[in-house]
């Protein structure tokens, strides 16, 4: 592994740049390192609308590939998924705007193979306000969710985003808290498999400093929430920071990053939803080690704000470590004009110990991004972080910085990895660290390494119904994300390497299994198509022992060819499509075997026109049928032989 020069920097403004004009898209974000992968990863927020572009970070630290598959839930209920695979030790980069075309907003839910880290980014231009916010996921959905940060002044706008990703309704109440302890509910349902908007201004009204939790209902009432906030800051500086909630509070929180030069400022927002009043002691790390403290009174039911310069005083880089007399929640905002070029926002949560591994699957050095990592030492010994970077499709980068003891130093991300690459970052240490990651950009509409969305492509005329495809991997006994499938013929193709039982059922939004659509044992490769009766949301119930794949489609072609035609195949399959005219039909079959041959002749409602054949071992034969004319194909169960058909009429 090539190891790289180590780059300590008191601050992110002591670097001396030249301004730039202003650009479109500009702004920053950061996120606080992640100590564990998950196999599940959940996001609430994601928009695809005019001015959005939302993307997925995914980095393996693991030895071996990663198979992640993505559902994809809209405010309407509807969904969709789509399969990626992470290199070992590398970062993928899936461009969500590329999965929809229209205005949508957009949860998601990522499954994987083995443990990754994912983050979602999003850009926007939209509402005068240029920027962008990141937010590092969630493993599962929680019954509470606690949100400290939140705004209704002049200029700032701040969403509540909800995902139920489950297959019943969820009712929770949002509780909103303001400075002086009023305290606003509301009581909202969420839809299965569905994501929720709200404008918090709608309940609580213009010029409010509010913290926010979420409670479902019952213990069964689960959600995954974030809350979004776009703003004009001061009239002067625009943007947006987003955070995912935390649904647990805390007596001690730790922040790595902290900024009082000129054109910084930094915020602490505490909230206390207890009912007695909190006593907060915060510590300002500085770089070199001096430390310096503050005491706060949080009263019952409320929120308080801090403003970090006012504390410290100017010119400073600083980390925190807050302790409070009862478990409370803490936010970080920050509002910036990063070297008189690019100004926005940024806002974490902390975490609650130092931890000896961090993890970020977003990173960026191509021109108009700038990377930065924010190490935060609270130990009283000097501790080496070492540092692993993993660009795309490539991993090993090293870099060690020595941290001294409760201090705070900044790393130069893009010194370390070289210019124009997409990387992820794994900080490792002896003793716990808290690490930061912010970012600053001028993203100009454009993605890191992807191209813009393609135009949607012309309707035909007359236009074809939509074509809904999904793909699906797995290894042993899984259930796949939900599938928005609608009404008519879907067709399955599946593979399975195992030596025991491969069963797939088809399972609507109420549990009910709709079809059995496989039932074989060891390795199989095999096809076979069902109706749907209703449009919705459904999922496969997958009982295997080795790895699988399946294919799902709803084709709906126009047109196919005429009679005569001659299929022939092994084992159980779905043939092409032909058109046949009003009036008889005539089948002849072959099949050489020594278990079930049946053929079933499917029109594209996925109906079951007739049974043309329903035999044991080997057989000939032939029948003849009336139809009214259309499209059509034929659905073969043919076990374990070779088979052939001819159509005619």
């Amino acid at each position: 592994m090539k190891r790289v020069a180590i780059v300590l920097i008191a601050g992110l403004l002591a670097v001396l740049m030249a301004p730039a004009a202003q650009a479109n898209w500009d702004g920053g974000h950061v996120v606080i390192g992640t100590s564990q992968g998950k196999t599940t990863w959940y996001f609430a927020e994601g928009c695809t609308r005019s001015g959005f572009n939302t993307y997925l970070c995914i980095y393996n630290p693991e030895a071996y590939a990663a198979a992640t598959q993505i559902a994809y839930y809209l405010e309407d209920g509807s969904s969709k998924s789509q399969a990626v695979t992470v290199a070992p030790g590398a970062r993928a980069t899936v461009y969500v705007n590329e999965a929809f075309y229209g205005e949508h907003d957009v949860a998601s839910r990522l499954t994987c193979s083995s443990p990754v880290v994912v983050e979602r980014s999003v850009y926007f231009d939209s509402s005068n306000r240029t920027g962008g916010h990141v937010a590092m996921g969630v493993g599962q959905p929680q019954r509470t969710w606690y949100f400290a940060e939140g705004c209704t002044h002049p200029g700032f706008d701040e969403w509540i985003c909800l995902l139920n990703p489950g297959p019943s309704p969820v009712s929770a109440h949002i509780n909103y808290m303001d400075d002086a302890g009023t305290v606003k509910t509301e009581l909202v349902s969420v839809a299965a498999y569905q994501r929720f908007t709200r404008n918090a201004r709608d309940v609580v009204g213009d010029n409010k400093n509010v913290s926010v939790s979420v409670v479902g209902l019952t213990s069964s009432d689960t959600l995954v929430a974030e809350r979004a906030m776009y703003f004009n800051y001061g009239g002067v500086w625009d943007g947006g920071h987003d955070a995912v909630g935390v649904n647990a509070l805390s007596k001690t929180w730790y922040f790595a990053e902290g900024c009082t030069r000129p054109g910084f400022d930094t915020w602490l927002t505490l909230q206390n939803p207890d009912s007695v009043a909190a006593s907060v002691d915060i510590s300002f790390l500085f770089y070199g080690g001096a430390v310096q403290k503050v005491t706060k009174s949080v009263p019952p039911h409320s929120r308080q704000t801090v403003n970090v310069a006012h504390e410290v005083g100017a010119d400073k880089d600083v980390s925190f470590k807050i302790e409070s007399s009862i478990p409370i929640a803490a936010e970080r905002p920050m509002y910036f004009d990063y070297h008189d070029k690019w100004d926005g926002g940024s806002d974490a949560f902390g975490v609650v110990a130092p931890q000896t591994l961090s993890m970020f699957a977003e990173g960026c050095s191509r021109p108009g991004f700038e990377t930065w990592l924010c190490i935060q030492n609270p130990n009283s010994d000097v501790v080496t972080a070492h540092i692993t970077y993993s660009r795309t499709g490539t991993s090993g980068l090293v870099q060690d910085v020595a941290v001294p003891a409760n201090a705070r130093v900044t790393v130069d991300a893009n010194l370390a990895v070289g210019p124009d690459n997409d990387f992820s970052t794994k900080v490792s240490s002896k003793k716990g660290l808290i690490v930061e990651r912010p970012m600053y950009f001028d993203y100009q509409g454009k993605g890191p390494n992807l191209p813009p969305p393609p135009a949607p492509p012309a309707p035909p005329a007359p236009p074809a119904p939509p074509s809904y495809t999904y793909d699906f991997s797995g290894h042993g006994t899984q259930v796949t994300a939900a599938m928005g499938l609608q009404a008519g013929l879907t067709t399955f193709d599946f593979a399975h390497n195992g030596s025991s039982n491969f069963i797939v059922h088809l399972v609507d939004g109420s549990g009910s299994t709709i079809e059995y659509l496989a039932n074989e044992i060891g390795s199989y490769s095999g096809s076979t198509t069902c109706g749907i009766s209703v449009a919705g949301n459904y999922t496969l119930v997958v009982d295997a022992d080795g790895y699988w794949t399946v294919h799902v489609a709803q084709p709906r072609p126009t047109s196919a060819p005429g009679v005569p035609q001659t299929f022939s195949g092994n084992g159980n399959k779905y043939t092409g499509f032909f058109t046949l005219n009003p009036g008889a039909v005539r089948f002849d079959m072959g099949f050489r075997g020594s278990h079930n041959f049946i053929v079933h002749l499917v029109d594209l409602n996925g109906d079951v026109v007739d049974y043309l054949a329903n035999e044991i071992g080997d057989w000939d034969g032939s029948t003849m049928v009336g139809v009214s004319g259309g499209v059509y194909l034929l659905d073969v169960y043919g076990t374990d032989g070779n088979w052939s058909i001819i159509v005619s009429q």
